[in-house]
């Protein structure tokens, strides 16, 4: 509702203040691989 919309145009303005407001608008990143992963799983 009402308070959603609030929220949210607070929470872009206090993370574009922050500098980190990208982290709503870029796509989340894939898991790294494990550290134990063999070559061709880090490269795949």
């Amino acid at each position: 509702g009402n308070n959603f919309l609030d929220w949210h145009r607070n929470l872009r303005i206090v993370l574009k203040n922050e500098k980190k407001l990208y982290v709503l608008e870029e796509p989340v990143p894939k898991e790294a691989p494990a550290s134990s992963a063999t070559r061709a799983e880090k490269d795949a």
